[in-house]
């Protein structure tokens, strides 16, 4: 089972315990998850590091870095990414894309290979709000976080 979240750069709220509470009740509903991260901001962050320390718990969920380009940021700290993500992937379907609307679809696949859609947006404009919308058009569960 796969398990996506999306959110703003910013985040202006304390989500971690709220999400962490989120995320292990998915992983014990469920016996193989595998989250996906898009790894862009805030929210990308906190998702993932919920993600890492509950691997501590659960040992058997994988995290994977969604990446919507490759960047030279993936070799300048190549051993941290290594350390951090089970896996680290570049959709073949964006390979080509034109950068600026690469991020915008590497949400969409993002969506369309998860059962589960963590909403943490606050706002109702932005590239994750967006997906979100996505994400209840494509008929997924999408569990908010942020009440609003």
């Amino acid at each position: 089972m796969y398990c996506c979240c999306f959110g703003h750069r910013e985040l202006y709220a304390n989500i971690e315990s709220e999400l962490e509470e989120v995320l292990d009740k998915i992983i014990q509903e469920n016996d193989d998850v595998v989250f996906l991260t898009g790894g862009m901001g805030e929210t990308d962050g906190k998702f993932s590091s919920c993600v890492r320390r509950l691997k501590r718990k659960y040992p058997h969920i994988r995290l994977l870095w969604i990446m919507p380009y490759l960047t030279n940021e993936l070799n300048t700290y190549k051993d941290y990414y290594i350390s951090s993500f089970d896996d680290i992937i570049i959709p073949e379907e964006l390979m080509g894309t034109y950068y600026k609307s690469a991020i915008g679809k590497r949400n969409r696949w993002m969506v369309d290979h998860s059962e589960i859609v963590i909403d943490c947006t606050y706002r109702d404009y932005g590239g994750a709000y967006t997906a979100i919308k996505y994400a209840l058009r494509k008929n997924k569960k999408v569990i908010s976080i942020i009440k609003k």
